[in-house]
């Protein structure tokens, strides 16, 4: 698995492999950084990077139907309060139709982009850090799990050989 996505992607594949890694790699970290030492269990990680998916479709569905209105606004294409409705419904539909049970959801090869691994460590930071007084800001303890958890534990220069047994 580490295998697909660490050697450089050519052509179409390129865009969607670029700066990735799967939950699986992602697991692997965890564990070689010792991240359980923070009273973080995976099944919470994973589902950070659950929630996160979730809330990134939620987002561009409302975004899509608040451009989809102002498009039907600005080309005079129906009455205004049909547009609006229209469009909250949809968020609506969204909103109740995207499960954050869905199987794929927790795959351990489902990809995840560089944006979700930094806002998952930053999110993850902040849920093992929220016992500590007083009380860290995000960014602090973002700062934290890097310097005394992630940087200590792992090395760019680890060996392959450890990474493919996934």
């Amino acid at each position: 698995p580490l295998d697909d996505v660490s050697e450089p992607a050519t052509g179409a594949d390129a865009k969607s492999t670029q700066f990735a890694m799967t939950l699986a790699q992602f697991t692997r970290l965890w564990q070689d950084c010792n991240m359980a030492s923070l009273n973080v269990s995976l099944a919470t990680v994973h589902r950070i990077f659950a929630a996160m998916r979730v809330q990134h479709e939620l987002e561009v569905a409302a975004a899509t139907a608040k451009r989809n209105v102002n498009l039907e606004s600005q080309l005079g294409m129906g009455d205004d309060d049909a547009t609006a409705a229209g469009a909250a419904a949809a968020v609506t539909t969204t909103t109740t139709t995207t499960a954050p049970d869905d199987v794929d959801m927790y795959s351990t090869n489902r990809p995840i982009l560089f944006r979700e691994f930094v806002e998952g460590i930053a999110r993850i930071a902040v849920f093992a850090f929220s016992g500590v007084t007083p009380r860290l800001a995000p960014a602090e303890a973002f700062k934290r799990l890097m310097s005394e958890t992630i940087s200590p534990n792992h090395s760019p220069t680890d060996d392959r050989e450890s990474f493919e047994s996934l």
